[in-house]
Formats: C-alpha cells, sequence, structure tokens
C-alpha cells in the first residue's frame, strides 16, 4: 500500500472516531436530560404528608452530581474530537482546511467554532441553572428548617464545580490551539533553538515582547564587549574561528552596533564609537588629502581611507583589501551628524576638521559614479547602496554644516558650503534615479546586478525613499519586494544570486584564506565552486525587513504590514543558535551555508551586526506594541499569559 492509499485509511479511521465520539455526546446529553427529569420526578411526586415524602426530596441534591459528571463527559469527548480535528487539519484535510479559512471571518477571531458552540454553552448552562433552582427551591419550601443547608450547599457546591469544569475544560481548549499552533511555528521557522521555540508566536503583547528580550538578554544574547576605546571587533572570536579575522575591527559594523546602542537609549556608547572611529580617520586623515589634493590615484583601494584595521592600537592592516567602501564612510558620517542634528553629541575639533575633508572627498572620488566594492567588498562597480548611502550623510552633513557654528566656519574656510553640499546631492540623487530599483546597471557581466539585499539598508535606516530625500516609495516597495521574492530562503536572507561567499561544502572546497581573504582579487576563483542556488543565507536582513514592515504600519495601521512585522521577526529569533551549536547557544550567527547536504552555522557566531539588528528589531516592534495594545493584548485576548503557557510548553517539550 502506498503512503497516499495509507493516510486515506487512517484520515477515514479517524473521521469515524469522531463520529463515534459525537453519538457518545448525544447518547451522555440524552442521559442528563432523562436523569433530571427522573429525579425532579422522584423529589416532588411524593405526598408531602408520607414518611417518605418528608425527606424524599434530598434526592434532588443528586442532580447537579449528574450534571457534572455528563458535562465532564461531554467536555472530554469534545477535547478529544478537537484534537483529531486538529490532526487532520495539519495533515492537509479538505473539510479542515475549509473550517480553518471560514475561521477568518467569524466574529471577533472566534474561529470556526463560533458556529458549533451553542451546544456547550447548552451543556453548562443546563447545569448550572438547575444548581440555581435547587438553591430557590430550598429557600422556598424549607426556609424555616434545617433542610435549608442541605439545598443551599448542594446547590453552592454545584454551581461552583460547574464554573470550575467549564474553565478547565476552556483552558485545555486554549492548550490545545495553542500547542498546536505552536508546532505549526516551529515548522514553519525552522526554529534552531529549543527553547526559543517555545516563546514564537503569532501575535505578541508587550509583555510577550519584554519577556522574550530579557530571556535573550539573560542568555548573552545582547552581549557587546567593546575594546577600551569604545569600538568593537566584527565577531567574538576563538581559538576554533580566529582564522576569519573577525577580530578586526571594520567601520560598517561598528555603525550597526553604535546605531542599535544609540536607538535603545544608549548614545554614550553610540558616542564613544563614532569618536574613536574619527580618531582613525583623522589620525590618517592623510588619506583624505593625498587623494584630494590628486597626489594618489584613488583607484587604487589601498590608497582611500581604510574601513578594516586594528581597533585595539587604531592603526592600518598592511594586508591587501578591498577598502574603497563608500558606504561604509557614508554610515559613519551619517550617524554622527544625525545624533548632533538631535542634540546627542558635541563635534570636537577632531570632528569639525575632519567633516569638511570627508565631503570633498567625496566629491573628488565623484561618488556618484565611483566605482567601489561596496558592503560586501568584493568587484568594483557603481553600486546603489553605496551612493544612497553617502546621499544621506550629505543631506544629514548639510543640515550639521547650518546648525554647528564651529563647523560651518571650517567648512567655508575650506570652500564647503551648502550651495557645495546641494551640487553633490542633486549628482547623488540623478545617479541614483538612472540606476534603482537595480544594484547596477552597468553593462558588465561581472558588474550587472538587478537585486541585492544591501538595498534593504536604503530602507532602513538610511530612509532614502522618505520625502526629505528621494521621496519615492514606490522605488522601495519594488526594492522589498523584490528581496523577498528572490532572495528569502527557509533560515535567512541571501545577499545576492550567485554569491559564493559560504558557498556549499565552502570548508571542503575552498582554503580558509580564500573564504575570509581579500574577495575583490579572488571573487572569479572562489566562484568557480559555486553552483546557483547554494548561496549562503544570512541573519541580518530579517530583522531589518521586520523593521521595514513595522514603519510601515505606523504609517497606515494596516493589519497585513503588522502580521509582516512579526513574521520577519520571528524569522530573527529563529536564527539564534542553539545548544548543538560548537559556538554555543542563544548567539546570532552570521549565516547559514550548506555544508553535507543540510544548513547549518558558519564560523562566525555570534556576528555583532546580526545582533545589533535583531536589537533594532525589538526597539521597533516594542513601539508598535504600545501602538497597538488591544491587538497584541493576549492576556486580554485569551485571559492567560506566558507564565500559564508553561503546561503547553513542558507538554510540548516531552512530546
Amino acid at each position: 500500500m502506498d503512503n497516499s492509499s495509507e493516510l486515506v485509511e487512517n484520515n477515514d479511521c479517524l473521521r469515524d472516531e469522531i463520529l463515534e465520539s459525537q453519538k457518545a455526546r448525544m447518547d451522555f446529553l440524552k442521559f442528563k436530560l432523562i436523569s433530571f427529569a427522573a429525579l425532579g420526578a422522584i423529589g416532588l411526586g411524593f405526598e408531602e404528608n408520607g414518611v417518605l415524602g418528608e425527606n424524599i426530596d434530598y434526592v434532588l441534591c443528586l442532580i447537579p452530581l449528574i450534571g457534572i459528571y455528563t458535562d465532564l463527559l461531554c467536555y472530554h469527548n469534545n477535547i478529544r474530537i478537537l484534537t483529531i480535528a486538529q490532526y487532520l487539519s495539519k495533515r492537509g484535510d479538505k473539510y479542515e482546511s475549509f473550517l480553518k479559512r471560514l475561521s477568518l471571518y467569524t466574529p471577533k477571531k472566534n474561529g470556526a467554532g463560533y458556529f458549533y458552540g451553542l451546544e456547550d454553552y447548552v451543556i453548562f448552562w443546563a447545569s448550572f441553572l438547575v444548581s440555581i433552582l435547587l438553591i430557590g427551591y430550598g429557600i422556598k419550601f424549607h426556609s424555616l428548617s434545617n433542610k435549608l443547608y442541605v439545598f443551599v450547599i448542594s446547590g453552592g457546591i454545584g454551581m461552583a464545580v460547574v464554573i470550575i469544569s467549564w474553565l478547565l475544560y476552556n483552558r485545555r481548549l486554549r492548550l490545545l490551539f495553542f500547542t498546536s499552533a505552536k508546532m505549526e511555528l516551529i515548522k514553519k521557522y525552522r526554529v534552531n533553538n529549543s527553547k526559543i521555540s517555545r516563546l514564537i508566536q503569532n501575535d505578541y503583547s508587550y509583555n510577550n515582547i519584554k519577556y522574550i528580550f530579557k530571556t535573550l538578554k539573560r542568555n548573552g544574547t545582547f552581549n557587546f564587549k567593546p575594546l577600551n576605546n569604545g569600538l568593537y571587533p566584527a565577531a567574538a572570536v576563538t581559538d576554533q574561528n580566529k582564522y576569519t579575522n573577525y577580530d578586526k575591527v571594520w567601520v560598517r559594523d561598528n555603525f550597526y552596533v553604535a546605531f542599535a546602542h544609540y536607538q535603545n537609549g544608549k548614545a554614550k556608547q553610540a558616542k564613544d564609537t563614532l569618536y574613536a572611529l574619527s580618531d582613525f580617520f583623522f589620525k590618517y586623515k592623510s588619506k583624505f588629502t593625498s587623494i584630494i589634493s590628486g597626489k594618489v590615484d584613488y583607484s587604487n583601494a589601498m590608497s582611500r581611507p581604510h574601513i578594516r584595521f586594528d581597533g585595539v592600537n587604531l592603526v592600518e592592516l598592511k594586508e591587501e583589501w578591498s577598502h574603497a567602501q563608500n558606504d561604509a564612510l557614508g554610515y559613519y558620517l551619517w550617524l554622527i551628524c544625525k545624533m548632533y542634528n538631535s542634540n546627542d553629541i558635541q563635534l570636537r575639533d577632531t570632528e569639525i576638521e575632519l567633516f569638511p575633508l570627508l565631503i570633498k572627498y567625496f566629491k573628488t572620488i565623484k561618488y556618484w559614479k565611483d566605482e567601489d566594492s561596496g558592503h560586501w567588498e568584493e568587484t568594483r562597480k557603481v553600486e546603489s547602496s553605496s551612493i544612497g548611502t553617502v546621499l544621506c550623510a550629505l543631506v544629514e552633513a548639510r543640515k550639521c554644516v547650518i546648525n554647528a557654528p564651529a563647523l560651518r566656519e571650517s567648512c567655508k574656510k575650506t570652500g564647503v558650503d551648502s550651495k557645495y553640499i546641494d551640487e553633490l546631492i542633486i549628482k547623488g540623487k540623478n545617479a541614483l534615479n538612472s540606476i534603482l530599483p537595480f544594484e547596477c546597471n552597468q553593462n558588465s557581466k561581472t558588474k550587472y546586478r538587478e537585486v541585492d539585499a544591501a538595498l534593504l539598508f536604503l530602507i532602513y535606516p538610511m530612509c532614502l525613499f522618505e520625502k526629505e530625500i528621494l521621496d519615492n516609495v514606490r522605488l522601495a516597495d519594488i526594492i522589498l519586494n523584490n528581496a523577498i521574492s528572490k532572495l528569502e530562503g527557509e533560515y535567512g536572507i541571501k545577499r545576492y544570486i550567485g554569491d559564493s561567499f559560504w558557498t556549499a561544502d565552502a570548508k571542503k572546497k575552498q582554503t580558509q584564506s580564500l573564504i575570509t581573504g581579500n574577495y575583490s582579487t579572488k571573487i572569479e576563483e572562489r566562484n568557480r565552486d559555486h553552483k546557483i542556488g547554494n548561496e549562503a543565507q544570512w541573519c541580518i536582513f530579517d530583522s531589518i525587513i521586520s523593521i521595514i514592515y513595522g514603519n510601515k504600519y505606523k504609517k497606515t495601521k494596516s493589519a497585513i504590514f503588522l502580521n509582516q512585522q512579526i513574521h520577519y521577526f520571528n524569522r530573527a529569533l529563529s536564527q539564534i543558535s542553539g545548544g548543538e551549536c560548537p559556538f554555543g547557544e542563544y548567539k546570532c550567527p552570521e549565516l547559514y551555508y550548506i555544508e553535507d547536504g543540510r544548513y547549518i552555522y558558519n564560523d562566525t557566531v555570534p556576528l555583532l551586526w546580526a545582533q545589533a539588528n535583531l536589537w533594532l528589531a525589538f526597539y521597533e516592534i516594542k513601539k508598535n506594541v504600545l501602538l497597538n495594545k488591544d491587538r497584541f493584548d493576549i492576556l486580554k485576548k485569551f485571559r492567560f499569559g506566558l507564565d500559564r503557557h508553561k503546561l503547553a510548553f513542558s507538554l510540548y517539550s516531552k512530546s
């Protein structure tokens, strides 16, 4: 017998079991009705003057017990029926799938049970009202005798037990649906940490988010260990992954860590990081002046300001590297100007002297058509993600020049005024209008690229498409939809189609130097081992997409965007490492790659950039929870909270 025939036969057996359970429940209800009638007739039908008639009405006190007995059996049968229904629904049963779709349109989202709930109400109210009538009977006919207490106590116990039974029944129903949904979520999101799987939900209250964040923080997910000067290495490096060289400092990664701290109310840490970057750039300001004066050729990446360096000693590295990365410089300038414009940082003499050099540097290299290595440090090309980042930085810098008298004076001495910056802004806008929504439209096989996840950063945090800069939400939507439809995988988001970084079985096929070296000069060699579809899936993007949808929700109040924010937030949580990870659990990996046919973590765990983005996602979803408290308040909706889910969690864990 094949699997499909076996499945059909199994489903038929389960449907038969449902029918038998329904018949049994109807028999119990008949028994309840007949028992009520019989005991009522006996208790009320004897003559008052007889010996039997004087005490026979005590049998009425048995009615609540009969009601409770039959109610519990009916509840048990109903839970059995619903458990089978949940199983059939997960197995693709057409009828159960129809009921699931039907539940989307029922009042107050009561589910398909909205149409079948009347019987439960009949069961409850019949037993409850009979208990009340029993108390009324005692008051009416025995108010002057001690028999009153028997009827009142019996009726009171009946009412209490009926209510308790009803609450326990509904509690078990909620646990059934909750656990069933939890199993579906775990299957949907490829959750790597079994403990986190217990926390992921389709909807969240503020307390849920707070509890999850505290759990992760307590387990070290958001540990950021800065160097003494406030800079951060790219990753927490051990002897096991030291070969990655992620103990070095990248400007871009430090921007995201600093920005996450800033957004989460830790401006001092962000300020320390930015000041340290300023100190490094100022120490090597000759990199800027030599290019501005034309003394060196900026086509040589090593002659450009270094974006990867020894953070401990604030010195450049002699290793050949693709330092032509305009986006990294743009990120630095954007954040420090943004913080100054918000009165969260002061510009020292270092920044006041450095900023005009940065702006003149961008003009000298013609950033709007400069070929750089961009976010991924690979083949040099004209990239929208780099142009857009610099453009946003120039917009913030223009405000800064207007708001900071000392900076304005410094810029004036070097010929950098508002008009100067405006010309650069216009050139950047014109360039983007001719390239977007593509990353690169150069007519070259090795450079042309339609879809690149780096473009997501132009939507957030850079807000390039807002009214102040490009004012083109349609372009932002195209970029977002392209990234989701073409780059989204089960475990994360690909950087771009054809990305050979940590390709399938990379540790077996490639040398460590090829994996971690200067990709701009080795990309063709690395690509030889790659097949389309085997791209690594990164853990830095789902958090960003969640935030983008969260911002859409804040503007539109559309539940569609809120659901998408939660969906990508859940994907980001799912990426956190589990107990089998050699670098420890509760860590944010850089990416997942294929090894021996399955996706596993690479050797960069945790990546601080991924940590920072997840922290930002928490910050944004908490704000939307407060905006829409009624929707997220599961305590209000279900009348039980996270602590009450522990039974469901333990039940599912044991299974």
